[in-house]
């Protein structure tokens, strides 16, 4: 449900899946696979210049490497967020980065609830699977009604999005 917004300009949330991670070390917190560390510095290339003011990650070690390369180019630190108070999130981006951009990377679980949370439209039906190179494109403006944009950067995911 859409929460009304005053004043200010367009809030611009930069939703992405977090890269892929190694699947091979037994490990319950697994570092990027060469895939995702190549994803990683595509996101990078792709967003250098898009005037982020703000990076959230959960403390998965995969969430936080997908913009470790973003946060040392701009010198930003990386915020950490719960997944299971996606609220209080929405809330903090209302408040924290109202009127700027802020990138925030999530498992493909948590997509939909993020974006219930924002208020904003689910712009797919369902995820075929981890959809890695997806990045949701969110503008939230202070009046009106808020509007998803799909986009795909690096190599493609083995999966796509379902119409």
């Amino acid at each position: 449900m859409p929460r009304t917004r005053t004043g200010g300009a367009v809030t611009t949330v930069l939703l992405v899946c977090a890269a892929e991670k190694l699947t091979t070390t037994g490990l319950p917190d697994p570092p990027l696979a060469p895939a995702g560390q190549a994803r990683a510095q595509a996101l990078l290339e792709l967003l250098r210049r898009r005037g982020v003011a703000g990076l959230l990650a959960t403390s998965a070690t995969s969430s936080r490497a997908t913009v470790a390369p973003l946060a040392q180019t701009l010198h930003h630190t990386i915020q950490e967020y719960n997944p299971s108070q996606l609220p209080a999130v929405a809330l903090r981006i209302e408040r924290q980065f109202k009127g700027k951009t802020v990138v925030i990377v999530t498992d493909p679980t948590s997509v939909f609830s993020l974006l219930d949370a924002l208020g904003a439209p689910r712009p797919v039906l369902h995820l075929t699977g981890p959809e890695h190179d997806l990045l949701l494109e969110v503008r939230l403006p202070t009046d009106g009604f808020p509007m998803v944009l799909t986009r795909r950067y690096g190599p493609a995911s083995e999966t796509q999005a379902a119409p």
